[in-house]
Protein backbone atom coordinates (compact mmCIF):
# COMPACT_ATOMS: atom_id res chain seq x y z
CA UNK A 1 0.00 0.00 0.00
CA UNK A 2 1.24 3.45 -0.70
CA UNK A 3 0.97 6.68 1.42
CA UNK A 4 2.53 9.59 2.99
CA UNK A 5 3.77 8.90 6.84
CA UNK A 6 0.58 9.08 8.59
CA UNK A 7 1.24 6.89 11.24
CA UNK A 8 -2.02 5.05 11.52
CA UNK A 9 -1.02 3.31 8.25
CA UNK A 10 1.53 1.65 9.44
CA UNK A 11 -1.25 -0.34 12.08
CA UNK A 12 -1.65 -2.08 9.28
CA UNK A 13 0.87 -4.67 10.09
CA UNK A 14 -0.02 -7.76 7.07
CA UNK A 15 0.08 -4.65 4.14
CA UNK A 16 3.48 -3.77 2.12
CA UNK A 17 4.15 -0.36 2.76
CA UNK A 18 5.67 2.08 0.18
CA UNK A 19 5.82 5.42 0.88
CA UNK A 20 4.88 8.08 -1.80
CA UNK A 21 7.96 9.90 -3.37
CA UNK A 22 6.03 13.21 -3.81
CA UNK A 23 5.07 12.75 0.40
CA UNK A 24 9.15 11.72 1.22
CA UNK A 25 10.10 14.94 -0.83
CA UNK A 26 7.95 16.63 0.88
CA UNK A 27 9.16 15.19 4.58
CA UNK A 28 12.63 15.62 3.02
CA UNK A 29 12.56 19.31 2.53
CA UNK A 30 10.86 20.31 6.18
CA UNK A 31 13.67 18.64 7.26
CA UNK A 32 16.45 20.33 5.09
CA UNK A 33 14.66 23.51 5.75
CA UNK A 34 14.11 22.88 9.58
CA UNK A 35 17.44 21.33 11.05
CA UNK A 36 19.74 21.78 7.88
CA UNK A 37 20.30 18.11 7.90
CA UNK A 38 22.63 17.44 4.84
CA UNK A 39 21.63 13.88 4.31
CA UNK A 40 17.90 15.26 3.60
CA UNK A 41 19.18 17.50 0.78
CA UNK A 42 21.43 14.62 -0.78
CA UNK A 43 18.68 12.18 -0.59
CA UNK A 44 16.04 14.96 -2.10
CA UNK A 45 18.62 15.64 -4.76
CA UNK A 46 18.84 11.85 -5.49
CA UNK A 47 15.76 11.34 -5.56
CA UNK A 48 14.93 14.18 -8.30
CA UNK A 49 18.25 13.12 -10.16
CA UNK A 50 16.58 9.13 -10.40
CA UNK A 51 13.28 10.55 -11.36
CA UNK A 52 14.91 12.54 -14.27
CA UNK A 53 16.80 9.76 -15.41
CA UNK A 54 13.50 7.39 -15.71
CA UNK A 55 11.42 10.43 -17.65
CA UNK A 56 14.49 10.88 -20.21
CA UNK A 57 14.69 7.16 -21.18
CA UNK A 58 10.33 6.51 -21.08
CA UNK A 59 10.59 4.48 -18.44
Amino acid sequence: MMHDVWKPYFRYLQAQHALCNSHLLFELQVIWELHEHGWAKDLMDLLLEMKQEVDQTGG
